[in-house]
């Protein structure tokens, strides 16, 4: 057998398989793996090439190779072991897991049919790239948003930046399409260079650079009809001080929803759910008139994503 490293945690002393990922051996249990999964159960029950040949053994056990990541494979296999199949009982489940965590139950629990683990990162993918306006909670992206400000009251994935783009991946090779609006949405807030080099690297097609480049310039030309409404149209016509209502506006809506050089509803959303910032120096008719408004932008930017991806008949 050439060159390998046994994995620190996953290499019992009685397991009775050895499972290659890249160059990192699991000695783990064909019993646990079988009972979870038909196709590691179809793939013991085949005949495994003869012990007596050294380069199919590792102390003595039969070697199958797999073309996961080490660390996709850890990631299933400690599910296996520890709980996570059952993690929607657990006292943990509030607790975000790791963007990586959830791609390899997606992607390994997809490839062998462990069903649990694919429905887990599935229900949790949706709650942060929700397929309604409503759900939709830009603060989850935010690690240092606390969780009670949250709309769910949890965060169900910690997730940077760089990992929007990996959602996309994920929605298109696994045919969870209706995530696309909003990982779009993330992507439109993205540093351009991250972009690029996701195109780079492989990690996201020529054809959703460009919608994630048009999503940007919808964006952006949405938010300045809503600046020329602005100037046209500062305050309300039942307004009980305009000279005093109108640089309270100006100030709020120029300032912080348009403070963004990406342009995006969620800043409008976080003023919409916010009363503090809609009353502060403003009549109650501007107040009314303010969320109107930004509710009005959030629904024509929503509509927009959503037809950029493809999913116009997706409300």
């Amino acid at each position: 057998m050439n060159e390998y490293t046994r994995h620190q945690e996953f290499y019992f002393h009685d397991g009775n398989v050895v499972i290659m990922a890249e160059k990192i051996a699991f000695r783990i249990h064909q019993g646990v793996l079988s009972r979870h999964s038909t196709i590691f159960q179809d793939m013991f029950s085949l005949p495994q090439p003869s012990t007596h040949d050294e380069g199919y053994q590792i102390d003595g056990l039969p070697v199958v190779h797999v073309s996961d990541t080490a660390d996709e494979f850890a990631h299933v296999v400690a599910a296996l072991y520890d709980g996570g199949l059952n993690l929607r009982k657990s006292s943990n489940y509030h607790q975000p897991l790791p963007f990586s965590v959830v791609s390899a139950y997606l992607r390994l629990g997809s490839k062998y049919h462990l069903d649990a683990l694919r429905e887990e990162a599935i229900d949790r993918l949706k709650l942060c790239f929700p397929t309604q306006l409503k759900d939709y909670d830009p603060n989850l992206f935010d690690a240092t948003t606390p969780t009670q400000s949250l709309q769910l009251g949890w965060r169900p994935i910690s997730i940077s930046r760089s990992d929007f783009i990996e959602v996309i991946g994920l929605a298109r090779s696994f045919d969870l399409r209706y995530l696309l609006p909003s990982a779009f949405h993330a992507c439109v807030r993205m540093n351009a260079s991250l972009v690029i080099d996701a195109v780079e690297s492989s990690r996201i097609s020529l054809a959703d650079l460009k919608l994630i480049m048009v999503s940007k310039d919808f964006c952006h030309g949405i938010f300045l009809v809503y600046s020329n409404l602005l100037a046209l149209k500062p305050t309300s016509e039942n307004c009980a001080d305009p000279v005093k209502c109108r640089e309270a506006i100006t100030r709020h809506e120029r300032s912080a929803v348009f403070s963004s050089s990406t342009g995006s509803f969620g800043d409008c959303l976080e003023h919409i759910r916010d009363e503090s910032h809609a009353v502060d120096g403003l009549c109650p008719a501007c107040c009314s008139m303010r969320k109107q408004r930004l509710e009005q932008i959030c629904t024509h930017l929503w509509k927009g994503l959503v037809s950029i991806s493809g999913l116009d008949a997706l409300h």
